[in-house]
């Protein structure tokens, strides 16, 4: 979200617009584009923007990144652990910190199905 709440809204709708000019087409929205679609339009632009630095990071979109289940659950984990590691940096108020257990849940859960290990983590999943 920016200082400006005229540019958010135009940002919103364009995005907006986009994704239904999209579906009209018969594309499948992009993944961000999803993501976007379940968040306040004041807060859509901050994944699109997240996106397209991604995409000037990676050279693609991840959509088009067809890594397999486990290398996915592997930087799915890792962004999870650099979260914890956020979260406890600015050491909020007791019940925004029951959101850190569902992400600690989340990361076990993950490293249990995909029997990751703390190796497998820090080398990005390639074994």
């Amino acid at each position: 979200m920016s200082r400006d709440p005229e540019l958010d809204r135009s940002l919103s709708a364009a995005w907006q617009s986009l994704e239904e000019k999209a579906a009209q087409e018969g594309h499948r929205p992009r993944i961000a584009q999803r993501v976007a679609a379940r968040l306040p339009p004041d807060l859509a632009p901050a994944v699109l923007e997240r996106e397209r630095i991604g995409v000037r990071k990676y050279g693609q979109y991840m959509d088009d990144n067809h890594q397999p289940q486990r290398a996915r659950a592997v930087h799915l984990v890792q962004e999870k652990l650099d979260g914890l590691n956020y979260s406890e940096w600015l050491a909020g108020p007791w019940w925004l910190r029951v959101f850190d257990w569902i992400d600690v849940l989340h990361v076990r859960l993950m490293a249990r199905r995909y029997r990751l290990t703390a190796q497998d983590i820090i080398k990005g999943g390639k074994r």
